[in-house]
């Protein structure tokens, strides 16, 4: 930008944040290396760090991104009758109720998906662990086990609803299944989604710019059901663009994607070319920003996140 000859209203902050990848302490797994899920950029907020516009670099296949999913992981756990093997038969055991548990959350589902589709983007239901009796010892039944789910919903629901429904959906499940004893749920993650408006002036930006330097013209979509540090800068007044490279070629935000797209048979990997020309759509889209006044930006922002204004200030 100084080659150009822009010459910054403001300043231009570039920063890489630690603690951003989808971690959460939960059991036997704590300390520092399973806290994550944004606090770094949360303590760059609340220590100092502010701004009028934010770019984030997430994997969008270069498209233009409006706002992300959020995310509520629970933690649920069946109960069973310690015993031995000797006498298996004629105690429950909590990796059979587990089953039938999980069996009765899987015909729930689907509706769950189907109710929450945003901007395009169909939320997730993902079963990530499963942990039950003891491995060392499987002379016995088990007494215990927990299953973690990650349940992404769109950011217009609040997480507690969320929750709510989850707990309803377990429990009657666990009715309908026949499961014996009860059954505990447990949150441990809850991050409500985010999303702005498309043609707020952050995202024109981008989108204006990705025009300029690619030639082609890529509307603004909704994230993959991933989150992402644009909740936080948000909820902070910051608004926020998630444009960069990599992701899925097939994914939602990237229909059009060539078949023969080598990404879709090797995996996810980063074309130079492409981290070239989002470099360059950065530039540029910072460089529109910067043409604004100051009275300008302030004219287009609304209240602060969660604060209604009164009519007489």
């Amino acid at each position: 930008m100084r080659r150009a000859g822009v010459s910054l209203k403001g300043e231009l902050v570039v920063a890489g944040s630690a603690g951003e990848i989808e971690l959460a302490p939960v059991d036997e797994y704590q300390g520092q290396r399973y806290h994550s899920y944004g606090m770094g950029l949360r303590f760059m907020l609340t220590h100092g760090v502010a701004a009028d516009f934010h770019f984030l670099g997430e994997p969008t296949a270069q498209v233009p991104s409006v706002g992300t999913m959020g995310t509520v992981w629970a933690k649920i756990t069946t109960r069973g009758q310690f015993a031995h093997t000797a006498w298996s038969d004629a105690h429950l055991n909590a990796i059979d109720e587990m089953t039938l548990l999980w069996e009765g959350i899987s015909e729930w589902i689907p509706d769950y998906r189907e109710q929450n589709v945003y901007m395009g983007v169909w939320p997730q239901v993902s079963r990530g662990s499963i942990v039950g009796g003891m491995p060392w010892r499987a002379s016995r039944t088990a007494s215990h086990c927990s299953s973690y789910v990650d349940m992404r919903f769109p950011p217009n629901r609040y997480p507690i609803d969320v929750q709510r429904e989850f707990t309803e959906a377990v429990q009657s499940a666990a009715r309908r299944k026949g499961v014996k004893l009860p059954v505990d749920i447990h949150f441990y993650i809850s991050r409500g989604g985010t999303s702005i408006a498309e043609d707020h002036m952050v995202v024109q930006s981008i989108v204006g710019a990705h025009e300029e330097v690619t030639g082609k013209h890529v509307p603004a979509a909704f994230c993959p059901p991933y989150c992402a540090d644009a909740i936080d800068a948000n909820r902070y007044g910051i608004p926020t663009c998630i444009y960069g490279t990599g992701g899925a070629p097939s994914g939602p935000t990237n229909p059009n994607s060539a078949p023969q797209d080598v990404r879709a048979s090797e995996g996810e990997f980063v074309v130079i070319d492409d981290m070239v020309n989002a470099a360059a759509v950065y530039i540029v889209a910072a460089a529109r920003l910067n043409e604004y006044d100051l009275e300008e930006i302030v004219a287009q922002r609304g209240p602060m996140p969660s604060v209604s204004e009164p009519e007489n200030v």
